[in-house]
């Protein structure tokens, strides 16, 4: 038994139907690109596809790149100037945001009142009304604006008495302000053997080339009474 197998050909559309369809879709009116859904587009030109003898895969991978596609953004190089801003900018903020270390040694003398020149002769310890101070300053200025006053953060440790032969320690946490001509005030807490209290110091901070001159009168108040201080230093930035 012979068995026969025929080819499937493909089917071409002659010109004949391809005008009628043409005539087709012409008869009917096309609303405006904005009113047309997008599905009825694609399978609109799809149709017309078929009727061009495209075939359907290679369309239909093309409408689905053009539905993925989206806007394109050109992306610019900066200008030069636009460059030099910017470091401009950033420079200006590590400037500002920064602390500076003015730690240096301190100096100077102390007024104490005859309630504690009487407290310390009860405790065996003879001393005048005025006794020198030697000690270091621990001392952070932390830049907050460019134009404007910056925080200081100052830990003051004192050795008074060392020319009468005895050793008076003392310890003074400040937190105060400095504006840009020098001047500063700050206040915190105050330990010596005097007792527990408040100190509070204003002055002023003279600039000589990269060598800083701080000078400040300070009041420590406790139990004894009010000591006033005079302090000077030096501090190389």
């Amino acid at each position: 038994m012979n068995v026969q197998f025929r080819t499937a050909k493909r089917r071409t559309l002659r010109p004949v139907q391809i005008l009628l369809i043409g005539c087709v879709v012409a008869a009917f009116p096309r609303p405006s690109q904005a009113q047309v859904p997008t599905q009825k587009r694609e399978s609109n030109s799809v149709a017309l596809a078929l009727a061009s003898g495209l075939t359907t895969p290679s369309l239909i991978g093309r409408l689905d790149t053009l539905r993925t596609l989206g806007p394109l953004r050109v992306i610019r190089p900066k200008r030069p100037s636009e460059i030099a801003r910017a470091r401009a900018v950033q420079q200006e903020v590590e400037q500002v945001a920064r602390a500076i270390d003015y730690s240096g040694p301190r100096f100077g003398v102390t007024y104490l009142p005859k309630a504690a020149i009487d407290s310390l002769k009860n405790h065996n310890i003879a001393v005048g009304s005025t006794i020198t101070q030697f000690g270091w300053q621990f001392e952070r200025e932390i830049h907050v604006t460019p134009d404007g006053p910056s925080v200081l953060n100052e830990w003051v440790f004192l050795a008074g008495g060392l020319e009468s032969g005895v050793f008076l320690p003392s310890m003074t946490w400040l937190i105060g302000a400095r504006d840009r001509s020098g001047n500063e005030l700050g206040v915190g807490p105050n330990v010596s053997v005097a007792g527990v209290g408040m100190a509070a110091a204003a002055g002023v901070t003279v600039r000589s080339g990269g060598v800083h001159f701080p000078m400040n009168i300070a009041v420590a108040k406790s139990k004894t009474g009010s000591r006033v201080s005079f302090l000077t230093g030096f501090t190389i930035h």
